[in-house]
């Protein structure tokens, strides 16, 4: 089973090409959605993505970016609704400032996170008030400042990715499930953790394969993917360009 992830760092794209585009290529519920935002970044930031997104899947069935059709499922998870495709296209867009993800599989649904880590963020207050407490326990634990930040978007970027895979957003309460890693300094490297759950969810790990890396300096990234116990998982990692446009 394999899984692209598609990474976009906006500073090597034509965004202002993408963003231009996106009256010609978004449907009316996406443009309503662009021009809700207050400020012109955030207008331009949801119109790159969502244009990027679509040019990434009309890599993976015969459609013209314009031609995707979207429904969402009861918490709001988009999905594709185009009828009679060879065969069926799971994928899952994040963006932050400055870049997006956007996860694509044949075989299962999927979720994906990317954030940028250079923003601020009160790590260890924020964790005490959504992670479990033995992610807590662990973070807490470690001996700097610049671990504990390290650590916190590890763990965050995985929740988000764990339930956007599962199409329940928020829904799905972040202290009922906790990450672990395998042994080692993991901020430099890929790696693949391990999830454990509260008898509340009702989930099994043997169902759910992660990857999480950080992707450059300044971003970090995630992916989760629900698969048979057993199945072995292939995370491709792939470079949008400037011709993305």
């Amino acid at each position: 089973m394999e899984v692209d992830l598609w990474f976009a760092d906006y500073a090597a794209l034509r965004c202002e090409e993408l963003a231009s585009s996106s009256d010609g290529i978004l449907d009316t519920e996406e443009l309503a959605r662009r021009n809700r935002f207050v400020f012109e970044r955030d207008r331009r930031s949801f119109a790159v993505s969502h244009v990027l997104l679509r040019r990434v899947l009309s890599r993976y069935a015969p459609l013209a970016p314009a031609e995707w059709r979207f429904d969402f499922n009861t918490w709001g998870k988009p999905r594709i609704a185009n009828p009679n495709l060879e065969r069926a296209v799971y994928f899952n867009l994040s963006h932050t400032r400055g870049a997006a993800l956007v996860g694509v599989s044949y075989d299962s649904e999927i979720g994906v996170d990317i954030e940028q880590t250079e923003r601020d963020a009160s790590c260890v207050e924020l964790a005490d008030r959504y992670f479990s407490p033995t992610e807590v326990r662990a973070l807490r634990e470690l001996p700097s400042s610049s671990q504990q930040r390290e650590r916190f978007f590890e763990l965050w970027t995985l929740k988000e990715s764990y339930i956007k895979a599962r199409g329940m957003g928020l829904a799905i309460p972040l202290d009922q499930f906790s990450f672990s890693f395998p042994p080692g300094d993991t901020s430099s490297a890929e790696v693949t953790p391990r999830i454990s759950f509260s008898p509340t969810l009702g989930d099994s790990p043997d169902v759910w394969q992660f990857i999480q890396r950080p992707i450059g300096a300044s971003f970090r990234a995630a992916a989760a993917v629900r698969t048979s116990p057993g199945a072995t998982v292939q995370f491709l990692w792939k470079q949008t360009t400037g011709d993305f446009v």
